[in-house]
């Protein structure tokens, strides 16, 4: 039995947690090896079995399914891999269901069931460790940006103002005012859409709804107006009785006249000021957007997002566009940022809607312009709030994503190739290529790398590190100084000192004693809290975007040891 011994004065009202909790629960999620196969989760390989299959061929002739899988125990002990020189590893394997369509009804009809041999994957060990061809090896967690929308100024170049929408996988989108108040859409890099014209094309084609959606309108009555208010008219002057449109909106009311109003009988009319600095871009963007209707505006953005002419069916073109923005295979924003999303910009979605939705982009846009009227704070993207920590399942979660992505293309064509009475599950599943994969990701990714061995403390401290760095994170020549220095929300949750010197001088840091991670991936740190001004051994475990609720008081604040106050 293992004892602490204390030799500090103040006592400790917070018992120590397991170091190694971090990487052993992240890869128990992962394989879920002692949950029923109905209660799995798709944060495990569940998840990745249920993206990836139903496998199709291209004349839709099979169909192979998934039902489950289960995980054999590793057949031989860490020590005896290290001795052979060989992979500490457990047999994946999978029930697969092969059915074949009936040419008659049009169904697939179940032909075969079989369990097949998907891959070996590396296997953690007690210790938190992997061994690789008989090398003790560690995957670093890694901290990067979280997925969720950014607002940000900038006091030189073109984009004054911007808001960028990070997916956690898929293209970054950066919604952008510039120095003449256009306010527009970039995707990639690609040509800036102008937002009048995005919304257009992904179907609101009445510039009237636009403004309705973007700023703040109201209706007045015609006999209130004086004829000098700052209003722009949002909607099409039209002749009641003729039913032609005069004047199409939106249209400045000193443009117009009270008198024309009067003649055409118009008794209400619905506007917005145009001393709002918000109307006054969204004004300026629609004056400067050449593309005014409906069809053109689809066909402009299909070509600048496809740099390819536009299909004759106008609704096929649209299809592609809702499809880039708000389809979870190419724009997936996770759970993770979903919960992002909603708790920046206000939303209730539910956190099961794991894509983009139009409101989301009218919201972005809407926050946007109040940053640009000056009611919205600015994010700071170093602060621990807006960066979250890949842990070892979900960086495996995601390299089992590849592999399985390249085994289903080698499905595809077996199901072509193969003779109709040989094929089965097991001889369309090529265990070799996703096993490869995985040991591919283990010998060459930044994040993997060789046990620090020179003393206990230095192993241990080689797990609980964090880094900045790999697939999807910084880079040592493009990280400036204020990701690399000492934030306020470190405080709690990772180490100030503990950073190594030269180029990763604060791209490299480590976990502190006492912090977790959420379910979304964010650190908590334990504090005490403080009622009427006592110290109580209530504790919490808060993120940084809880904490910013609250004043902290650093932990050697001195403390009357018999009230507490």
């Amino acid at each position: 039995m293992k004892v602490i011994k204390r030799v500090g004065e103040k006592p400790e009202p917070y018992e120590m947690p397991n170091l190694l909790m971090l990487q052993l629960q992240s890869f128990a999620q992962l394989l879920e090896e002692k949950v029923p196969p109905e209660k799995r989760t798709k944060k495990s390989i569940h998840g990745v079995f249920q993206e990836i299959f139903p496998i199709t061929d291209i004349h839709n002739k099979y169909s192979l399914e998934y039902v489950e899988y289960r995980i054999d125990p590793p057949k031989r002990t860490p020590e005896e891999c290290k001795e052979k020189s060989l992979t500490y590893s457990a047999a994946l394997w999978a029930k697969l269901s092969l059915k074949k369509k009936n040419q008659e009804t049009g169904q697939f009809e179940e032909a075969i069931t079989q369990e097949a041999y998907i891959c070996d994957i590396p296997y953690m060990t007690e210790r938190g460790t992997f061994v690789i061809n008989g090398v003790e090896r560690v995957i670093v967690n890694q901290l990067h940006r979280s997925p969720g929308v950014y607002l940000e100024t900038e006091a030189k170049g073109a984009a004054a103002y911007k808001a960028l929408l990070v997916p956690y996988r898929g293209p970054w989108v950066e919604i952008t005012i510039d120095g003449s108040k256009n306010i527009g859409i970039t995707v990639s890099k690609r040509r800036k859409i102008p937002v009048t014209r995005f919304f257009r094309a992904i179907g609101y084609s009445r510039t009237e709804d636009i403004f309705r959606l973007l700023v703040d309108t109201r209706k007045v009555k015609a006999k209130d107006l004086k004829g000098n208010e700052p209003y722009l008219i949002i909607h099409d002057i039209v002749n009641k009785e003729t039913g032609v449109v005069l004047k199409e909106g939106p249209v400045k009311l000193e443009d117009i006249g009270l008198q024309t109003l009067k003649d055409l009988k118009i008794s209400e009319i619905e506007v917005a000021n145009l001393d709002d600095p918000a109307v006054d871009v969204i004004y300026a963007t629609y004056r400067q957007d050449r593309i005014k209707g409906e069809e053109g505006a689809i066909g402009n953005v299909y070509r600048t997002l496809r740099y390819t002419p536009p299909p004759e069916d106008k609704e096929e073109a649209r299809k592609y566009i809702r499809d880039f923005f708000f389809s979870p295979q190419k724009f997936y924003m996770g759970e993770v940022g979903r919960f992002k999303l909603n708790l920046r910009l206000g939303l209730k979605t539910p956190l099961d809607v794991e894509n983009l939705e139009p409101e989301d982009i009218v919201s972005v846009v809407r926050a946007l312009l109040r940053l640009y009227k000056g009611e919205e704070q600015e994010d700071d993207v170093d602060d621990l709030s807006n960066r979250r920590v890949k842990s070892v399942g979900e960086l495996l979660y995601e390299q089992f994503r590849i592999a399985f992505a390249r085994l289903s293309k080698l499905i595809k064509e077996r199901m072509v190739l193969s003779d109709d009475a040989s094929l089965t599950p097991r001889k369309l599943v090529n265990p070799r290529l996703v096993t490869a994969s995985l040991l591919s990701y283990f010998t060459t990714e930044r994040l993997s790398q060789f046990l620090d061995q020179t003393n206990p403390l230095s192993e241990l401290t080689h797990k609980r590190r964090l880094s900045a760095l790999g697939k999807g994170g910084l880079t040592r020549e493009t990280a400036g100084f204020e990701v690399r220095d000492v934030h306020p929300s470190h405080y709690g949750r990772l180490c100030p000192i503990e950073t190594p010197e030269g180029q990763n001088i604060g791209l490299i840091t480590s976990l502190t004693t006492y912090a977790k991670i959420d379910r979304f991936g964010f650190l908590m740190t334990p504090l005490r809290k403080v009622k009427n001004g006592y110290v109580t051994d209530e504790i919490q475990e808060l993120t940084p975007h809880e904490e910013a609720n609250y004043k902290i008081a650093p932990a050697d604040t001195p403390v009357d040891p018999k009230t507490g106050k």
